[in-house]
């Protein structure tokens, strides 16, 4: 990894991370005072015209008990060396510095232009001496910015300072404009905001239009056509996570294009909870897990939640630390054996 992508990847490995394990969305009754609410600040300081929106509260995501568990737990990690410079030098580790993210992406061909807006503790003198050693500056809309190269010689990535504790960013295509201005993505567009005021109080959460992503784009070595052949039918995606005691509540809902659609999709997730049952009740499958590790993969289908209102569907399952420590049991220690040696004198059998 080049030291100058540093920059950016301090906040996509948190995206990135908080996308694979967390998902929330808001239930009916108690749970919805819970998430709906306005958009946090940092997600109207995206571009407009964004198909994809994500937002991470990291602050209190480190409060979580359920996080810290799985962070005990999790396999440890050689600390990359360019990753680990960067901190000497700027004095910012994404794992205690960062609070607030926000992003969003644009679809552009070949690859998309992706924003993030960070918020959090940052040694802006420290950091502008870094950029200027690996990259250069350009005044941008009366704007000191910091272009450095990304991990890939086509792409770069511009930075900018927009208020203490905030940091703009822009990863795109080397000597490419950038696309739109920022600001607006969720004032300019009514089912956007929509979406996202009704997610905008978990702690992570994002929101998707399907129907707004071009078929040439490539994410890495996926092509955002073969995910829109899974998500057949569905126009809105809606992800997002809350920690809920000791548990994290998962959910993730789609709104179908049809109720047609929407009844399929709902049956087609009671048929893979059903498969997902029956393939841990096969001997040879639970002869490649721990005795733990399969009741807590059975205990977390079992929990599973699949519900449909109207065009909407929704899966849903708390997450527990008892889940975790099931699935992180180390496996029972093998037999150790003592070969059988034949009497001393006697010749080994030809």
């Amino acid at each position: 990894m080049r030291r100058a992508a540093i920059v950016l990847i301090c906040v996509a490995v948190v995206v990135l991370a908080g996308v694979g394990y967390y998902y929330y969305w808001h239930q009916t009754g108690a749970n919805s005072a819970k998430t709906s609410g306005a958009a946090p600040a940092l997600v109207s300081l995206l571009p407009a015209q964004s198909p994809y929106i994500l937002y991470a509260d990291l602050e209190s995501l480190r409060k979580s008990a359920f996080l810290a568990k799985l962070v005990a737990i999790a396999p440890s990690v050689n600390e990359d060396p360019d990753y680990g410079q960067f901190v000497r030098e700027t004095g910012f580790d994404y794992t205690r510095d960062l609070d607030h993210i926000a992003f969003a992406m644009l679809p552009k061909s070949p690859e998309p232009e992706v924003w993030t807006v960070a918020e959090g503790r940052f040694d802006e003198q420290k950091i502008v001496a870094y950029a200027v050693r690996v990259g250069r500056v350009e005044q941008r809309n009366g704007r000191t910015t910091y272009i450095v190269p990304a991990g890939r010689t086509a792409d770069e990535v511009e930075f900018s300072f927009i208020a203490p504790g905030r940091i703009q960013m822009i990863s795109k295509q080397k000597g490419i404009s950038a696309a739109v201005a920022p600001g607006g993505a969720i004032a300019s567009d009514a089912a956007m905001r929509e979406h996202v005021s009704r997610v905008a109080g978990a702690a992570i959460f994002a929101v998707l239009s399907t129907d707004a992503l071009p078929k040439d784009v490539t994410i890495g070595t996926a092509r955002l056509d073969e995910v829109q052949t899974v998500l057949h039918g569905i126009h809105w995606l809606s992800i997002a996570v809350m920690p809920d005691g000791q548990d994290l509540r998962i959910v993730l809902e789609g709104d179908a294009t049809s109720t047609a659609e929407a009844i399929q999709l709902e049956l087609g997730l009671e048929g893979f909870r059903i498969l997902g049952r029956g393939i841990l009740t096969d001997p040879a499958t639970r002869k490649q897990l721990t005795k733990e590790g399969a009741n807590s993969l059975d205990n977390m289908i079992q929990r599973v939640g699949i519900s449909r209102d109207g065009q909407r569907v929704r899966l849903s399952v708390s997450l527990s630390p008892d889940t975790l420590n099931g699935l992180a049991a180390p496996p029972p220690a093998m037999k150790q054996t003592t070969p059988v040696l034949p009497p001393a004198g006697t010749k080994p059998a030809r």
